[in-house]
C-alpha cells in the first residue's frame, strides 16, 4: 500500500475506470473491502458500508491486468496491474464473513428445509397405526346396520341389488 501522496502520470493511466484506479492506488486493499461502521451508544448494531471500488470494477481491472501481463504487482505511476496478495486477502475475508463478501449457505426450498421435520412428524403419527386401523375397521363393521327384510326391500326398490 502506498502513501496518500502518490504521484502518477495522467497520460499513462488507462481511461477505463480511472477513478477506481486512483482509489486503489491511494487506499490499496482497503478500497476493495467492505467497511464496518460502528454505531454510537444506544443503537443495537453497526452496519456495513460498501467498498469504495465495487466488485465489478475490481474484476475489470484485475482481468485487464491478467491480459496485459501486469498481474502480480501494481504500478503506482501509471496505475496499472493487480497485486496477487489482494486476491488472497479478499478470499480470506470471505471466509471470515466480512460485509458483502460473506459466504452464506444455500437457502434451498421450504420443502427441502423442512424435510427432517416432516419425516419426524410422519414417523410419530405411524406409531400405533396398525392398532388404530384395526380399531377403525372393527367400528365400521359394528356400526353397519343389520341385514333386515326392510333394508333388503329398500335396496331392491332403489335398484341397488343388481
Amino acid at each position: 500500500m502506498a502513501s496518500s501522496g502518490i504521484r502518477y502520470i495522467p497520460e499513462l493511466v488507462p481511461k477505463l475506470h480511472r477513478a477506481a484506479r486512483k482509489i486503489i492506488a491511494r487506499e490499496g486493499l482497503s478500497a476493495l473491502k467492505s467497511i464496518y461502521i460502528d454505531t454510537p451508544e444506544g443503537k443495537t448494531a453497526g452496519y456495513w458500508r460498501t467498498p469504495p471500488v465495487s466488485k465489478r470494477m475490481a474484476a475489470v481491472i484485475r482481468k485487464e491486468a491478467i491480459r496485459e501481463g501486469t498481474y502480480g504487482s501494481f504500478n503506482y505511476e501509471n496505475l496499472t496491474g493487480w497485486e496477487r496478495s489482494w486476491d488472497i486477502e479478499l478470499e480470506l475475508a470471505k471466509t471470515k464473513g466480512q460485509g458483502r463478501m460473506r459466504i452464506t449457505p444455500p437457502r434451498w426450498t421450504k420443502r427441502a428445509r423442512t424435510r427432517e421435520e416432516r419425516a419426524q412428524k410422519i414417523e410419530k403419527s405411524l406409531e400405533g397405526m396398525d392398532e388404530r386401523i384395526d380399531k377403525h375397521l372393527e367400528s365400521r363393521i359394528l356400526n353397519k346396520p343389520e341385514e333386515t327384510f326392510e333394508r333388503l326391500y329398500k335396496k331392491v326398490l332403489k335398484g341397488k341389488n343388481k
